[in-house]
């Protein structure tokens, strides 16, 4: 597979090919090349190989150099990823940006699987367990392609956190009674640590990478959600008090010390899918009253100044999928998702500054519906979205590049 990278476009390097669509096809046609405008001396047409949406082909350098100059973000293109007779939902980048995971709803089998890219090169993704009898979700990437997910795989049937990374068979790293769910797995010296929550108690494992039989755990607490910050020094708390109708409270706690420090909420409020901005300043998540059903996106500063607050009403939310969370760009300065109101079943990608005083929106094909689960590459050499939409009966995964993130 050769890696085909333009040259540099006004300082910045536009990694178009390199990182999302590696394998190409090159045509030498002569015919071909006259018939393509504005095509650079020693320029080739490419042609990705997968069905684009929208546009019939790649753009040239000169038209990327144009896009690149643009303040405001714009498509590329798009591209049709993963296809079928099943459902796909809640795309996610690895920290790389180089494999893409998926769940899939089986309908066959009725059951839910997880599906993987190892690359976007790869014609068709692999399953982690393909078996009619075990289930798959929540999948949370670490350092380099190992994934973490929930699976009830194994002989006790219960639902444990697996790990899988490339040339590894899957396994389970929790084990006894209790439903485990909300994994997040992060690197930490020569070992790994790994958030989870057992039933509505979380946990912290770590081990050494070469050592996964000498884990440590330290119990956390009860709370309906936690997170780690990305230098792993902070949680993001979500829990219910317990008083009635109080809603729920937001807390930031130090995890060298387990002190928590409040977070200014109204009360009377739900929150979910709290995460943390790449640079570790600010937290993105859902919100609504309790007496609503109409989400907002909200974002909360680290430091507590400014308090946290809403920058969107109606904005669509996976209920069933608390993993999904609203998807930063990876220089903190944009969130992506989608409102929940569109034009007959047509919802185009949009963000926000975390600030609220930006924001902007990118339209795809109209042969597309239902936009849900957009994510964004972390990689800022290859500015794409990932998002499922329907064109067809089932909901699929597509990939947009973009001139910048």
């Amino acid at each position: 597979m050769q890696k085909i990278v333009p040259g540099q476009i006004n300082g910045v390097w536009l990694v178009l090919v390199a990182v999302v669509l590696t394998a190409v096809n090159v045509s030498h046609d002569a015919a071909v090349i006259a018939a393509e405008p504005q095509y650079l001396p020693g320029e080739l047409p490419v042609t990705l190989g997968r069905e684009l949406v929208g546009v019939d082909r790649i753009p040239t350098l000169l038209e990327i150099e144009q896009a690149v100059n643009q303040p405001d973000v714009a498509s590329l293109l798009v591209f049709r990823l993963l296809q079928g007779s099943d459902n796909h939902y809640a795309p996610a980048w690895s920290e790389n940006g180089q494999s893409l995971v998926c769940l899939r709803a089986d309908l066959d089998q009725r059951t839910s699987k997880l599906s993987v890219f190892r690359q976007l090169h790869d014609l068709q993704p692999e399953t982690i367990y393909d078996d009619s009898l075990t289930y798959e979700h929540m999948p949370a990437w670490g350092p380099g392609t190992r994934l973490a997910f929930a699976s009830n795989r194994g002989d006790d049937r219960e639902e444990h956190i697996h790990l899988w990374q490339t040339n590894s068979p899957a396994r389970a790293l929790t084990t006894g009674p209790g439903l485990k769910a909300l994994p997040q797995l992060q690197h930490v010296n020569d070992g790994a640590r790994l958030l989870f929550r057992r039933t509505d108690q979380f946990e912290l494992l770590t081990w050494p990478w070469q050592e996964p039989d000498r884990q440590l755990s330290r119990e956390l607490g009860p709370a309906d959600e936690m997170r780690l910050s990305p230098d792993g020094q902070r949680l993001a708390v979500i829990r219910t008090p317990g008083r009635l109708g109080s809603g729920q409270e937001f807390a930031i706690r130090q995890l060298s010390t387990q002190r928590d420090s409040r977070l200014a909420v109204p009360d009377g409020y739900l929150f979910r899918n709290a995460v943390w901005s790449p640079d570790g300043r600010w937290l993105a998540f859902w919100a609504r009253p309790q007496a609503s059903f109409d989400w907002e996106l909200w974002t909360a500063a680290e430091s507590g100044s400014p308090p946290p607050a809403p920058l969107r009403a109606g904005v669509r939310v996976q209920e069933d999928f608390r993993h999904v969370t609203p998807a930063w760009s990876p220089d903190s300065q944009r969130i992506w998702f989608i409102m929940s109101r569109g034009e007959q079943s047509y919802y185009p990608l949009q963000w926000v500054s975390p600030d609220g005083l930006q924001e902007g929106l990118v339209n795809y094909s109209k042969g597309l519906t239902t936009a849900l689960d957009v994510a964004a590459c972390p990689d800022p050499a290859a500015p794409s979205l990932s998002f499922v939409a329907v064109s067809r009966r089932s909901l699929e995964v597509y990939v947009m590049l973009l001139n910048h993130l």
